[in-house]
């Protein structure tokens, strides 16, 4: 009984890593685009 309760905590520990992971993964691609438009822009000039 004790060990159910300590896989649903690994679970909610695990799904809260993933959303992070996810998180940052969006804004470091978000942050690389705005850096390579920025580059691009430079270029122009």
């Amino acid at each position: 009984m004790n060990s159910f309760g300590v896989m649903g905590i690994f679970m909610g520990l695990y799904s809260l890593f993933l959303f992070l992971v996810g998180v940052s993964l969006l804004v470091l691609i978000w942050v690389t685009i705005l850096f390579l438009l920025k580059k691009m822009k430079q270029m122009d000039r």
